[in-house]
């Protein structure tokens, strides 16, 4: 995630430059906009002015993307129309969705006035809903079987008759009933496939108290009844999730909610009343070999356990066996406790209070909830993590130290980043927006991780900008912020030069071996002056933010960091050291004097607390890609890759 240059290939989403604004129209939009209202259209191609096909592509006007992806994309979709009619016709095939009938009057009929909403905009919203409701002068006998055919499909158990049905563009309630059934039958025949003969019940003990569940009169088995389907869950004849007996009940096998243990899939878990140290060791034994480096030995009320450190882990935890052995005091707590897979959670059985001693440190009266299914005697999650600056774990491992984003802020002094205001500023209040139901899970989710890692904080600040979603070149969500509403309407050009990168080029092609540095989440490595702070509020998942580190997306961000990686360079004397924003390349005329070089330059950043993506660095090569250039053997020569897009063009054949 770091600081590129604006001119990179693919698709146009709009000004992306230092101090302009993510929100403005892009020139997908422009195009379609000129196209459609074009009236000198017959026969000929339209070409965006900011295309110039005589001389190759030029860059985007609005965004300084070169002209390659969408704007080519949509022109060979109506290469070969040879009137305007049939050039929307087949723009309007390929961008706009078939209406249902059916649906649309769902959405209507459950369109709710939402939080903030004005009675005029939800009336429009109802208006522009029932465009697609397909609504005719009727009968009142054609009104009714309208009304029961909606009613019907939308009260339907089964999704995917309801999908099958959904799929007609049209349907009235005769055809509907018919293929309803059809499809009902079809279903019902296809489980008879399933089943290879009658099942057989698997012997329980009767010790086992969760297998003794009286049988619900509904779902009552008889002998005629042996090709019915089971339901995973209880093992009665097969029902909806709804119904099941089993939904609320807790397994005593495994411990896990939702199934009877009759049905339970997991291995049991012995029981032993062997003593305090046995049952240690019998709990570590189910710890993965592969857990052993992130494992320590804890004192826990003065006896020895074995420790994971989890960093992903949010809360703290201790085996249930461990805190019966200890005799710990349990306080109620029906904490759900989600896992890595969402759909999984399992709840804690309570919370206790312990005294730790780990490192010759004394932790008092931590809390940790009793978990069963531990693969450890004790989890200590980021919750007790965060009492250090930092937790190291040593893997041994060859490549030099990893230290994440979230860790570690830059040492430096703070930037000027707003020195240069303009003489009417003035706090603004950037009007809110709505955003779709996935994207509010992605702000949501993408400001508790930068509140977590310190990133941003609460804010009671007069300005307010608002957040965008983003997505990049491998269309994955990114949170940005548009700053051009507020302080970048008062915020005066930083004039500090980028290195010219002819230059930098031909200076790093003079030597032999190479290493690129590429710096992780770059501008979030440096601190922001306090001063400044409320002039980075904004608007995210109901509250007001601000930013604790450079942000992404104000005006004078760009010169700032590009200022401090010179000073970093200068000051900590580095040679034969490129940077260009978040790009460093290290170099050397040989082996010896490359790594005497590499070698003092991760000295310094380990120093600086200079955050690195180690995926995206490349170690000891004599060959690199550089800011558009291929460098090898002292030579220089334009990259092929950087080309493609134009070399596939179809405008460029002949």
């Amino acid at each position: 995630m770091g600081v590129k240059e604006t001119g990179s290939y693919g698709k146009c989403e709009g000004s992306k430059a230092p101090g302009n604004t993510f929100g403005s129209t892009s020139c997908k939009e422009k195009d379609n906009r000129a196209f459609t209202s074009s009236k000198e259209y017959r026969g000929a191609p339209y070409i965006p002015s900011y295309m110039d096909l005589t001389n190759g592509p030029e860059p985007c006007v609005v965004c300084g993307d070169a002209a390659t992806g969408y704007h080519y994309r949509l022109y060979e979709s109506i290469a070969d129309c040879t009137t305007y009619e049939t050039a929307i016709k087949i723009l309007g095939d390929l961008y706009v969705k078939p209406k249902n009938e059916i649906f649309a009057r769902h959405l209507l009929a459950t369109r709710r006035q939402e939080p903030g909403e004005s009675l005029d905009t939800y009336l429009q919203a109802l208006k522009t809903l029932a465009n697609d409701c397909n609504f005719k002068s009727v009968t009142a006998e054609a009104y009714r079987d309208e009304y029961i055919r909606d009613s019907f499909i939308s009260g339907l158990l089964s999704p995917s008759i309801r999908q099958r049905l959904l799929e007609n563009k049209t349907l009235d309630l005769q055809t509907m009933h018919d293929q309803a059934r059809a499809l009902e039958s079809a279903q019902k025949n296809s489980e008879s496939y399933t089943l290879h003969g009658p099942p057989t019940l698997t012997p329980q003990s009767a010790a086992v108290k969760s297998d003794i569940r009286p049988e619900p009169l509904m779902e009552t088995i008889d002998s005629a009844s042996t090709t019915t389907a089971k339901c995973f869950f209880c093992g009665y004849a097969k029902h909806p999730r709804s119904r099941c007996p089993a939904r609320d009940e807790t397994c005593n096998k495994c411990d896990k909610r939702g199934h009877f243990a009759k049905v339970c899939q997991s291995k049991s878990n012995s029981k032993t009343s062997a003593s305090l140290s046995t049952l240690a060791t019998a709990i570590s034994a189910a710890s993965p070999p592969k857990l052993a480096k992130a494992s320590v030995q804890v004192t826990i009320n003065g006896r020895l356990a074995d420790c994971l450190i989890d960093s992903g882990s949010t809360e703290s935890f201790i085996h249930p066996q461990l805190a019966k052995a200890l005799s710990l005091e349990l306080k109620p707590s029906g904490v759900s406790v989600n896992m890595a897979s969402s759909s999984l959670s399992v709840k804690t059985k309570g919370v206790c209070y312990v005294d730790i001693v780990l490192n010759r440190h004394c932790y008092k009266n931590v809390i940790l909830g009793v978990l069963p299914g531990l693969c450890a005697d004790v989890i200590l999650g980021q919750d007790f993590q965060q009492k250090h600056s930092s937790v190291i774990l040593k893997y041994g491992g060859d490549l030099p130290p990893l230290v994440l984003c979230g860790l570690t802020t830059l040492r430096t002094e703070p930037p000027q980043l707003f020195a240069n205001l303009s003489p009417d500023i003035h706090p603004v209040a950037a009007k809110s927006r709505r955003y779709s139901s996935d994207d509010k899970k992605f702000i949501a989710a993408e400001t508790q991780r930068l509140l977590r890692e310190g990133i941003i904080e609460k804010s009671n600040s007069p300005w307010r900008a608002q957040v965008v979603v983003t997505k990049d070149e491998n269309h994955k969500k990114r949170l940005a912020i548009d700053y051009s509403e507020t302080i970048n309407r008062f915020t005066l050009q930083d004039s500090y030069p980028l290195p010219r990168i002819d230059e930098t080029v031909d200076k790093i092609a003079q030597y032999q071996v190479f290493s690129t540095i590429d710096l992780r989440s770059a501008y979030h490595q440096v601190p922001l002056k306090e001063d400044d702070k409320s002039y980075t509020a904004f608007e995210s998942d109901g509250s007001l933010y601000q930013f604790t580190r450079v942000p992404f997306g104000v005006t004078n961000g760009v010169p700032c960091f590009q200022r401090i990686m010179d000073s970093f360079i200068e000051e900590e004397k580095l040679t034969d050291t490129f940077a260009y924003l978040d790009d460093i390349t290290i170099c050397g005329r040989d082996q010896k004097e490359h790594d005497h070089n590499l070698q003092r330059f991760l000295e310094a950043a380990k120093r600086k607390n200079i955050v690195y993506n180690e995926n995206k660095c490349t170690f000891s090569t004599t060959k690199i890609s550089i800011l558009g250039y291929l460098v090898e053997n002292g030579t220089k020569r334009p990259d092929p890759s950087v080309s493609v897009p134009f070399v596939n063009s179809n405008h460029l054949k002949t």
